[in-house]
């Protein structure tokens, strides 16, 4: 009896899994935006100037932590 309770159960998540995985990747790709090059153009360009000055920010950071100092409370 609880040997076949453990397989139903099993059988649920070994199916269910997959398929919340598949809706949830379904509700992603949905609507994507539809823009022309020069607009995308300048978004990657955007992205990637934002993604530079994280890094340069993460790495004054670290220095500032490995010099000692403690400005965060």
């Amino acid at each position: 009896m609880v040997v076949s309770g453990f397989f139903v159960v099993f059988l649920l998540v070994a199916i269910g899994a997959p398929v919340l995985l598949w809706l949830l990747i379904e509700s992603e790709t949905d609507d994507p935006d539809v823009m022309d090059r020069r607009s995308a153009e300048a978004s990657a360009r955007a992205d990637s100037r934002t993604a530079a000055d994280r890094r340069v920010d993460d790495r004054r950071e670290s220095i500032g932590r490995a010099n000692g100092d403690r400005s965060e409370p």
